[in-house]
């Protein structure tokens, strides 16, 4: 499909590409056909655009694969990008999993027509939570993690091209090369060339301990602002980096969430919760004492991947809001490293360094 878009606003460029999906009876078509109102959604970090689609009572997403709209209209995804994408979708739904259903395709591979499930993430919801109902959502969307590591093993036999895909060691330590680079420059601060090696050895030791030989079905990106709640249920997205990895990494990442503020006694009940029902699972049998150090390792793993990227973001943020944003993101994730850090002798200089960049940036003010 080659079309000049030049001088078509964003309604008429979404019409021509529903017009073309796949998969769809006339009726939809027709329907479709009668679109009266779009608006644009805010798509996350990710290489896609994302618009709400309404007609009538009616309403659908439209995510469309490329960064601009000419792009959208004028190339064409791979198709084995697609087939990855599909394919994860598919087996979560396989297992139970609740995720936006796949209406249909262009056919140029570069647009989906999908499910609207509504703009109330996890993150919207947690300020106006009571404790009991906090809970109750961050208990199941511990079990949705626990029903992707139970389900691993079918996700390799089934060969899924994502299934090739395993964060090693090696991908764990570069994750958290970021912070280094990144965020002493937005939270003005330094390290010393000393500090800097001490981070790379802690890198490759943190890297190694929370590699394990048996590896699991990773979201890679499982955070209250990829969990959408649907109808009083957990309904996830974002999972197209999907692959293989270790245990802990997606409840690390959704516990120690920078997005949400979460004091420390209801996180430990959390990771309590996740330890004995991953014991209770037979995918562990070590004792929840040793679980619950590797646990914290791979979230302090986690924190550091965090700020560096969150750094990274508030460096390249065009407005002053989203700059503000990210740094606030930044300092909550240096905040958990130095409170999880204080729970190992080991780690107490990295305990004191955080609270030295926090005390001494000027930005403070910025973070929450």
């Amino acid at each position: 499909m080659q079309i000049d878009v030049s001088d078509l606003n964003d309604l008429e460029v979404l019409r021509i590409l529903l017009c073309d999906l796949e998969n769809l009876n006339d009726l939809d078509v027709l329907r479709f056909q009668e679109v009266g109102g779009v608006v644009k959604l805010e798509g996350g970090y990710s290489e896609k655009i994302l618009y709400r689609v309404v007609s009538g009572d009616n309403s659908w997403i439209v995510m469309l694969l490329g960064s601009e709209r000419h792009e959208v209209v004028c190339s064409k995804m791979s198709t084995s990008e697609l087939d990855d994408f599909l394919s994860i979708g598919m087996f979560l739904r396989d297992v139970g999993i609740r995720v936006p259903e796949i209406l249909g395709c262009s056919s140029n591979f570069s647009a989906l027509l999908m499910e609207d499930i509504g703009d109330e993430t996890l993150s919207d919801l947690v300020p106006k939570l009571n404790c009991l109902k906090r809970q109750h959502f961050y208990t199941e969307s511990l079990k949705v993690v626990l029903k992707m590591l139970v389900a691993s093993k079918e996700f390799m036999e089934r060969g899924f091209p994502a299934s090739q895909r395993m964060m090693n060691s090696e991908v764990l330590a570069k994750e958290m090369n970021s912070f280094k680079e990144y965020v002493p420059r937005v939270l003005a601060s330094t390290f010393t060339n000393h500090e800097a090696n001490r981070f790379q050895d802690l890198f490759r030791s943190l890297a190694n301990k929370t590699c394990s030989d048996d590896f699991y079905f990773v979201h890679r990106d499982f955070h209250s602002k990829n969990l959408h709640i649907f109808n009083d249920s957990i309904c996830v997205i974002d999972f197209q980096d999907a692959c293989l990895g270790g245990v802990y990494y997606d409840a690390a990442s959704l516990i120690y969430d920078v997005f949400v503020e979460l004091d420390e006694e209801f996180r430990e009940h959390c990771i309590s919760f996740f330890i004995a029902q991953l014991r209770a699972s037979g995918l562990f049998n070590e004792s929840a004492s040793s679980m619950r150090r590797t646990f914290k390792l791979q979230a302090l793993q986690r924190l550091f991947k965090a700020a560096g990227a969150h750094a990274r973001l508030a460096l390249d943020a065009k407005t002053q809001h989203e700059h503000a944003f990210q740094v606030r993101c930044t300092c909550a994730a240096v905040r958990s490293i130095g409170s999880i850090s204080n729970e190992f002798n080991e780690l107490v200089w990295v305990r004191d360094l955080a609270l030295r960049v926090l005390r001494s940036n000027p930005k403070l003010s910025e973070c929450p």
